[in-house]
């Protein structure tokens, strides 16, 4: 899937909602706010990340 810069995603793996600030080839630089409320930054792979679950029900049932 291609994320776009404002898009918010989480890891596959699980965590916390990040939003996309920039994109760069495969890589998306996120941010987010840790368990301290503290704005944290990281880079991931596009294949690591996906949409949040109601996220993905609401694309579908628009029309």
């Amino acid at each position: 899937m291609a994320f776009k810069e404002g898009d918010v995603v989480v890891l596959k793996s699980g965590g916390p909602r990040m939003t996309v600030i920039e994109v760069d080839g495969e890589d998306c630089q996120c941010q987010w706010f840790n368990d301290k409320n503290t704005l944290d930054m990281g880079c991931f792979p596009a294949s690591a990340l996906e949409l949040p679950s109601e996220a993905i029900a609401f694309s579908v049932g628009r029309r």
